[in-house]
């Protein structure tokens, strides 16, 4: 069922920290994974709906654990550019084949185990960007790790943001998604 977002001010470095807080991080610890962040401090607020990203952050620290066998390190770090905000995780874990990141927003696809994960929350991830006016950018290498950038505009009725990419194959974008000016 799809909902409107509701978009207000948010701090995107204190939405990450919430995120982690609590069981999360006390989860990931016990794991031998450990959190590294490297926030902007002076990142604009984002005018988003708080429970979708939140929602979206959710999933894909989750997913940056679940990919880390053993002991790992999953790095969040913030910017912004160019009129958009950039958050970027990145784990440790034993990253994707090129075939595999092709479909990884494929509703029902996914690479866990069976009975560990229904392949939707990237898909709905994407759905959430999209929403918002952003996007979602993966860089994996098989046996290195995964990161995944996100974008939103800072401005949002004014202009979509990308996410930056060498391949623009490996970025989902909005729809009405254009590339900042230089």
């Amino acid at each position: 069922r799809k909902h409107q977002p509701r978009l207000l001010p948010c701090d995107i470095n204190q939405l990450l920290d919430e995120v982690l807080a609590g069981f999360k991080q006390r989860e990931l610890a016990v794991k031998n994974i450990n959190i590294s962040r490297r926030y902007d401090p002076g990142l604009p607020e984002v005018i988003v709906d708080r429970d979708q990203l939140r929602q979206v952050f959710l999933n894909f620290i989750n997913n940056a654990g679940d990919a880390i066998e053993g002991s790992g390190t999953i790095t969040i770090s913030t910017h912004s550019e160019a009129g958009c905000a950039y958050i970027t995780i990145t784990d440790t874990g034993h990253g994707m084949n090129p075939t595999d990141q092709e479909k990884i927003f494929d509703p029902f696809f996914t690479t866990k185990e069976v009975g560990k994960g229904t392949g939707l929350g990237l898909s709905v991830s994407l759905s959430i960007m999209k929403s918002m006016g952003g996007a979602i950018n993966v860089q994996s290498i098989p046996e290195v790790g995964s990161s995944f950038t996100i974008s939103l505009p800072l401005q949002p009725k004014e202009r979509k943001c990308h996410a930056p990419t060498s391949d623009p194959d490996n970025c989902r974008e909005g729809k009405d998604a254009v590339d900042s000016p230089d």
